[in-house]
């Protein structure tokens, strides 16, 4: 893990900025669906560029962070538009 230490504190800056976003914008949900898309974009392709570097990167990995990536997605977005 060390060896990567600066791949995660990346993805550690993805995701401090996704709560921030959403918390900050929460007067505005069209705000708050973009904050929410760019983070699981942004953790998506984050996922494809770690494990392309570490030359490990497969289809299983690919869909791996894909679904994570969706499954965050539609959690995020029914606790926005739950009222």
């Amino acid at each position: 893990m060390t060896k990567h230490l600066s791949d995660y504190f990346s993805l550690g800056g993805i995701l401090i900025a996704t709560v921030i976003g959403f918390f900050a914008f929460s007067y505005n949900k069209d705000f708050q669906l973009a904050v929410v898309t760019a983070s699981s974009f942004s953790y998506f392709v984050w996922g494809i560029i770690h494990h392309f570097i570490k030359k490990d990167l497969n289809l299983q990995i690919l869909i791996e962070y894909a679904m994570f990536s969706l499954i965050g997605f539609v959690t995020l977005v029914a606790i926005i538009y739950r009222s």
